[in-house]
């Protein structure tokens, strides 16, 4: 109740007590919930703890309580490794990424995989990733231009011409259904530009 009223500290007090006195082996619907609570009440411990409820979850043949718990651990996943993304902790990025992974695939776990790949420069796997983000959500226009300018990079980067005019080819497919998108505009202005100048393909870029 000191939580839902906004009484931080003494929340945090009681939700500190409630786990001393916690036994590590109880497995009840009851500790589930609570252990959902407390990890709200005490953001740093909530993975542990939210990990740990849905083991039991799991146990008990708890459906409902473990899509909830799921719900909030992939969330909390997605943005953890979005943090250390950043920070250029990639390979600590795909740990967390590991993690959100067993609890079932989805289109935003494969493009975050694909993003941070690309961080690596692994230009195959990043796009392995953008393939089943987009398998799973074809429509999205934000994980088509996001592919699409990995592969604007690695045409910028490599002296394969055989693969600029594959890369080249493939950008258009992602932006075809883009029409009124800035973004897309942005990008096949670029990549007409160097195909201006290197003559890269003769096939109609616009």
């Amino acid at each position: 109740s000191n939580h839902r009223l906004g009484n931080e500290k003494p929340a945090r007090e009681f939700a500190f007590k409630y786990l001393d006195y916690q036994f590590e082996d109880e497995t009840s619907k009851r500790i589930i919930k609570n252990y959902m609570r407390i990890g709200r009440i005490i953001p740093e411990k909530s993975v542990e703890l939210w990990e740990k409820a849905y083991g039991i979850a799991s146990k008990l043949k708890q459906v409902e309580l473990k899509e909830s718990l799921k719900a909030l651990l992939v969330q909390k996943y997605f943005r953890m490794a979005e943090d250390l993304r950043v920070e250029k902790k990639y390979e600590a990025s795909l740990e967390i990424l590991q993690r959100a992974k067993l609890l079932g695939p989805s289109a935003r776990l494969s493009y975050l995989e694909a993003i941070v790949y690309s961080n690596l420069d692994k230009l195959d796997l990043a796009c392995e990733h953008f393939e089943q983000a987009l398998h799973l959500a074809p429509e999205d226009d934000n994980y088509k231009i996001a592919y699409a300018r990995v592969l604007e990079n690695a045409i910028f980067k490599t002296k394969d011409k055989a693969k600029k005019e594959e890369y080249i080819e493939k950008v258009k497919l992602l932006l075809s259904s883009s029409q009124d998108d800035p973004r897309k505009v942005n990008i096949l202005n670029k990549i007409i530009n160097l195909n201006a100048k290197y003559k890269i393909t003769n096939a109609d870029l616009k």
